[in-house]
C-alpha cells in the first residue's frame, strides 16, 4: 500500500514504527512513551497481558494526548475489565470483490448507543480502505454499501478528480 505525500509516493511501512520489546512491561513502556511523545496520532500494539490498573493509565495518556490508541488483544481476553471506551472484534472478511477486507464487530461501547455494530473495511482501488455497511439481505447474500458519513468526502473527491 501506498501514500501519495508533498514528497512523493511512500509505502505504508515508511510511514510506521515498528517496536518489538522484550516482555509486557517494556510493551507499556514503548506505548507509554509514544503516546506521550505527540508524535504519533494513531498506535498499535498488541498486548496480550494488560492488568486494570495499566489499561485506566493507557486511556488517560490516549485521552490526554489526544492520540488514538488500538490495543490488540486475544479473544480470550474479551471478558476481561478494561477502561478501553470502546472493544471491537476484527475477523478477515472473504470477498471476491475486494483484495483486503475485514468486518468489525462493535462488541461494547461505553457511553455511547449505535444503530449498527457491524461494518467492513475493504480495499478499493489498490490503495483506498472504505468503511463500508454490512447488511444481511433476504436471498443471503451480502450487500455493501458507503456509510453515508463518508458519502459527501467521497463525492467532494471524485468531482475534484474528475475536475484536474
Amino acid at each position: 500500500m501506498r501514500f501519495q505525500t508533498a514528497d512523493g509516493d511512500i509505502s505504508f511501512a515508511e510511514r510506521c514504527v515498528f517496536l518489538r520489546p522484550e516482555d509486557n512491561p517494556g510493551l507499556l513502556s514503548c506505548v507509554e512513551a509514544a503516546l506521550q511523545s505527540n508524535a504519533l496520532p494513531i498506535i498499535v500494539a498488541m498486548c496480550p497481558e494488560l492488568s486494570l490498573s495499566a489499561s485506566k493509565r493507557l486511556s488517560m495518556l490516549a485521552e490526554k494526548h489526544h492520540s488514538l490508541l488500538f490495543l490488540y488483544r486475544p479473544l480470550s481476553a474479551e471478558k476481561q475489565k478494561s477502561f478501553a471506551s470502546s472493544r471491537w472484534k476484527i475477523l478477515p472478511y472473504a470477498s471476491k470483490y475486494q483484495q483486503l477486507a475485514w468486518t468489525l464487530e462493535l462488541l461494547q461501547s461505553k457511553g455511547k448507543k449505535t444503530i449498527h455494530n457491524s461494518w467492513i473495511i475493504a480495499q478499493q482501488a489498490h490503495t483506498r480502505f472504505s468503511l463500508l455497511e454490512h447488511d444481511e439481505v433476504d436471498d443471503g447474500h451480502v450487500s455493501l454499501h458507503l456509510l453515508s458519513p463518508m458519502a459527501p468526502a467521497i463525492r467532494r473527491e471524485a468531482r475534484h478528480a474528475a475536475a484536474s
